[in-house]
């Protein structure tokens, strides 16, 4: 079975595994991992054990290429810098693997820099799920930028199978829906 990893940058843009966008729920302190330096992270337990937030590099050499990975880019702001940083360890990885954001600049960078890697269009509906709607979650909700990134999969959130924007680009750009959370 594939294995999900969430990337995102700490303050001294080294990549990390982590999941949630702030460390509250997993380690049980304020702030994101953009706040904090990797040697500043070490010093937070992960749900109160002895674990610790990993390396992305440390990741990779555990699994070692025995099972597929799927990586999922956070993005912090436009910039492309989660992208450059994660490809420096990919880019000689031997295992095989996808990409996918909910961020479609991540979709395009992998498009111009690494058209080979798959890539996929993470997608829902932010305003059942969040509670608000920005102009960002709109155009990701409705998978409006597709046609820049052309991705290769669409990843939606199984709670909205039915939603036609998916469904339509499905059909449109000949692309597979994968559906997450499946419990």
């Amino acid at each position: 079975y594939g294995i999900e990893m969430d990337l995102q940058l700490t303050k001294d843009e080294q990549v990390v595994v982590f999941h949630d966008t702030d460390m509250k729920r997993v380690c049980g302190v304020p702030g994101r991992i953009c706040d904090y330096t990797y040697e500043e992270l070490r010093n937070f337990s992960v749900y109160g054990t002895d674990q610790k937030i990993p390396l992305f590099k440390e990741a990779l050499e555990l699994v070692d290429g025995r099972v597929p990975l799927i990586i999922e880019l956070k993005y912090r702001n436009f910039s492309n810098r989660i992208c450059e940083k994660a490809d420096e360890f990919l880019k000689d990885y031997k295992g095989e693997y996808c990409i996918e954001s909910f961020h479609p600049w991540a979709l395009m960078w992998y498009r111009k820099h690494r058209p080979e890697i798959r890539r996929g269009q993470l997608a829902m509906n932010f305003q059942r799920q969040e509670g608000n709607y920005s102009p960002e979650q709109i155009v990701v909700r409705h998978l409006l930028t597709n046609f820049l990134g052309r991705p290769d999969f669409i990843a939606y959130d199984i709670r909205d199978k039915e939603a036609l924007s998916k469904n339509i680009c499905r059909k449109l750009f000949k692309c597979p829906s994968v559906a997450w959370t499946v419990r």
